[in-house]
């Protein structure tokens, strides 16, 4: 597509800002240019969603969370959680809530690993980076997902919901996440 949304915009500068201190030689690229071999000997961050980043269909990655327009899907509901999460829309151009996952795997033939932060809205991606970006979130991020050996899994997706003023996410809540294996 010849356009980027505000939400990656904004996502692929705040992680650019927090990542080039421990990696200098950061590349950024669209995903229409995105190759397996880049995916295979590197690290990578899928920014967006799933229908954007088309290489997410064919990456083994399983878990109990996908995006599907603008639903994501719980295909495994444990007591209290809901069996989708839907955006919520004041008009058809105003966002007022969408629910964004953050999902953590090996990279292929477990080299490096591969970060997914997406929606189904741009908005939604915004608040999946600033989940991971921003002190107080990432902390709150650590903190549910540390195992008893205070080490974080290797592998795991993040439900998280967002309200949004004007576009910008005000205000962030886990709703709930899944350590993988």
């Amino acid at each position: 597509h010849n356009f980027t949304g505000i939400g990656e915009d904004m996502g692929a500068f705040q992680l650019c800002r927090l990542l080039q201190r421990r990696e200098p030689n950061l590349v950024l690229k669209r995903s229409s240019v995105l190759s397996w071999d880049d995916i295979q000997n590197n690290n990578v961050i899928f920014l967006g969603s799933p229908k954007f980043n088309l290489h997410l269909k064919d990456i083994p990655a399983k878990g109990d969370f996908t995006i599907e327009g603008g639903v994501i899907r719980n295909l495994r509901p444990r007591p209290g959680e809901e069996a989708e999460y839907r955006d919520v829309w004041k008009t058809k151009a105003e966002l007022l809530e969408d629910y964004a996952l953050i999902h953590r795997l090996p990279g292929l033939n477990n080299r490096g690993e591969i970060l997914v932060l997406a929606a189904s809205s741009t908005e939604g991606t915004w608040a999946a980076v600033e989940y991971v970006t921003a002190a107080s979130h990432a902390r709150d991020l650590v903190y549910r997902l540390k195992g008893p050996s205070g080490n974080l899994p290797e592998c795991y997706q993040v439900v998280i919901k967002a309200r949004f003023k004007e576009q910008v996410p005000v205000e962030i809540t886990h709703v709930t996440h899944r350590v993988l294996q």
